[in-house]
């Protein structure tokens, strides 16, 4: 099949325009309020808003740093600074939307995904500490524990794209897909060309995408391009040249399920860098898993939730999208596990901060950004000053170089603290995991920032004693004799302006 090429200008032209004309509509109000502010009433007015706005924001249930991110650019900016925030920070959904999540495939088949009871008490009898997770992340997301499912670790993206494109070859009823970031090229075209085939066999092909993660890789129309082969096609929130909350939450999950047997997660999006066909940053570091089993059952139900909330439709039986595959050998157990901005507790954050509160010999970390909050923050000094082994890998060559500099900014404190801070040189690290005691591990698309802490809809596969969890510490430290462990020279070497930019920039850093 010859697929059609979109040359990469066009793309670029779409972003460009689209932020040209919100920076113009932000030129327009603030002149507006600036005129507005001459008279001395409505100026007092203006302030007295503001007051009463960051007063509120400080009231609100919400992560202290976000918040006083915000309070400081609304007393900065009085007025203009309250309607950012109403605009951009306000992570409050209108209750339509709020209405069309709880009424989702997610809340909707919550039976057909019930807690197998054996499973939980299985895990009960090996460790309370580990049924406590599950129990939490039952209660919060609704998604269960099991047991009996294959867990298959992706040290890279080359790894991933091959068992991807085995697997898919093998489907027979349904392939879904939600994908973050997809682009023409290698990667891409030999997908499609699977999806293309097995659609027109008579497969159930869907793809979803999220509109500002493609907006610099795919045409506006390109939905219409893959229903008109036979692809099924959504995208999420939709880019509009308007000043928009909307905005401010994108789909950053990475989902693929075939025939409700086989499901794929982790960091790697649909894009050659990925597989180091493409080199940006140097060589590009990433991970993912693979399940074959029951689990699998929750990730169906996730892609379900977002495809219905798009097209405002509910499925009536998610249930015969389920696969049957059961290996009772496969030991372990596993929760693949999702959240949205819209969410109260903060599930993702929180499963990190068990892990670190928990861990007992060693916590290794992977992520390719680094803007903590005081309780993650405190969380890894404190693990390591009571002697656990903690390490974080950290890319060598940054992907943006703002957000690379606010991560070095916590450099110095963790350090000090005994963590140890490995800096893979020849490239960028883009895997987002986290492993501990060769008994825990999560790998999945949340990095330790407050995008994907806070602002993002995630997801992610938490693992107790499966086989992955030892594949994944092996893999970690295989990278280390790569990287430099950062020391006192080094941050005694820092140049000065950097530490100066970064002075300015970190109380904005949650915005980033």
């Amino acid at each position: 099949m010859k697929l059609r090429r979109i040359g990469k200008r066009v793309f670029g032209r779409r972003l460009i325009y689209t932020m040209l004309l919100i920076a113009l509509q932000a030129f327009i109000l603030f002149y507006a309020v600036s005129e507005a502010s001459i008279f001395t009433p409505v100026q007092i007015g203006f302030m007295a808003a503001s007051v009463f706005v960051a007063f509120w924001l400080m009231k609100k249930y919400e992560n202290p740093a976000y918040k006083m991110s915000w309070v400081i650019i609304i007393l900065i900016l009085p007025v203009f600074g309250v309607l950012l925030f109403l605009l951009f920070g306000n992570k409050a959904a209108g209750r339509p939307i709020i209405k069309q999540l709880e009424e989702s495939t997610y809340r909707g088949e919550t039976t057909a995904i019930a807690q197998p009871k054996k499973d939980a008490d299985a895990l009960a009898a090996e460790s309370l500490s580990a049924a406590r997770t599950a129990q939490y992340l039952y209660s919060t997301t609704g998604m269960p524990v099991y047991q009996n499912t294959q867990t298959e670790y992706l040290p890279s993206g080359e790894a991933y794209f091959a068992r991807l494109k085995q697997e898919l070859e093998k489907a027979q009823r349904f392939i879904f897909i939600e994908m973050f970031i997809i682009q023409e090229g290698e990667m891409w075209n030999a997908i499609l060309d699977i999806l293309y085939e097995k659609a027109r066999s008579g497969v159930d092909v869907r793809v979803l995408y999220d509109d500002l993660g493609c907006i610099k890789t795919l045409p506006r129309d390109y939905h219409h391009y893959l229903k008109s082969i036979g692809i099924d096609c959504a995208v999420f929130n939709p880019m509009v040249p308007l000043l928009s909350i909307r905005h401010n939450n994108r789909d950053h999950r990475k989902i693929i399920v075939i025939d409700g047997e086989v499901g794929f997660t982790g960091g790697i999006n649909f894009a050659d860098e990925y597989i180091n066909k493409t080199p940006r940053f140097g060589h590009w570091v990433d991970c993912g898993i693979m399940l074959r089993g029951r689990a699998v059952r929750s990730m169906t139900v996730t892609f379900l939730a977002t495809w219905d909330f798009l097209r405002k439709q509910k499925t009536d039986d998610a249930g015969k999208y389920f696969g049957r595959c059961d290996d009772p050998d496969a030991p372990g157990w596993c929760i693949p596990y999702s959240e949205n901005p819209y969410t109260r507790g903060d599930v993702a954050m929180n499963v990190y901060l068990n892990m670190i509160n928990k861990a007992e010999n060693y916590l290794y970390i992977a992520t390719p950004y680094l803007v903590l909050d005081f309780t993650l923050h405190q969380a890894l000094c404190t693990a390591a000053q009571s002697g656990v082994d903690v390490r974080i890998l950290f890319p060598g060559i940054p992907d943006k170089k703002l957000t690379y500099l606010l991560g070095q900014d916590y450099f110095p404190t963790l350090i000090a603290a005994g963590v140890k801070i490995y800096l893979y040189t020849p490239g960028f690290v883009h895997s987002k995991l986290m492993v501990s005691d060769d008994k825990t591990a999560v790998v999945g698309t949340i990095n330790l920032d407050f995008r994907s802490l806070f602002l993002h809809f995630e997801n992610a596969v938490w693992m107790y004693r499966t086989p992955a969890v030892c594949d994944i510490k092996q893999d970690f430290l295989k990278r280390l004799p790569q990287c430099h462990l950062v020391n006192e020279t080094d941050l005694k070497n820092d140049p000065w302006y950097k530490k100066v930019v970064r002075t300015v920039v970190s109380p904005f850093g949650p915005l980033l």
